[in-house]
């Protein structure tokens, strides 16, 4: 996902159909840093 300037704000990660609008779900960018942070002290 990006904001208005093209900065990366999150990653979408699904998505669900709710009649006719759609719901889309995603983490922000602080999340997806402690995920890959907790990610790579595992591979350590």
């Amino acid at each position: 996902m990006l904001d208005s300037p093209g900065r990366l704000v999150g990653i979408t990660f699904g998505y669900r159909e709710a009649g006719k609008e759609r719901l889309i779900y995603a983490y922000d960018m602080e999340r997806v840093r402690a995920e890959l942070s907790a990610l790579q002290k595992l591979a350590n």
